[in-house]
């Protein structure tokens, strides 16, 4: 009906009166908060090489204002040459090798860095740097490969 959207109209001008906020957009800090929040977790193109992860990540850490913010990326399907380099049974690497191998150091730099790595396959690091942190987790099998990597 015409009158219904009228009818929005005058209710979210008097909410955003009683709350105190700018009558003209009709949004106070929460709406406007969760209307910034719901189009940044909109999904995001493909990335498809470390240099897109390091630029998606420089971009993310560039629009972190006074709002915590999380970043969330999972994968699965491992390529077996990069999996290999969390089989700590096949080629013996430590928590801080693998660090190393898979380039942990160039994605977090400057952080303190605290990494596991399982027997017979399986890693984990927690980073931290100032009021930053990441974390990634891998399942390296084949039938189950997984990596999820957050900060």
């Amino acid at each position: 009906s015409v009158l219904f959207p009228a009818t929005m109209s005058a209710k979210r001008e008097r909410r955003a009166q009683s709350l105190g906020a700018d009558s003209t957009s009709g949004e106070d800090e929460d709406e406007k908060e969760m209307r910034s929040r719901r189009d940044n977790n909109k999904p995001q193109p493909e990335l498809t090489s470390a240099a897109d992860l390091r630029a998606a990540l420089d971009l993310f850490r560039s629009q972190r204002h006074s709002t915590y913010r999380t970043f969330n990326m999972m994968m699965f399907d491992m390529d077996p040459a990069v999996a290999a380099t969390f089989f700590q049974s096949v080629n013996g690497f430590t928590g801080k090798e693998m660090t190393v191998a898979a380039g942990v150091p160039a994605l977090c730099p400057d952080f303190l860095i605290d990494e596991a790595a399982f027997e017979p396959c399986g890693y984990s690091m927690n980073a931290v740097k100032d009021q930053a942190y990441s974390t990634i987790h891998i399942t390296p099998e084949a039938q189950c490969s997984y990596v999820s990597f957050e900060t």
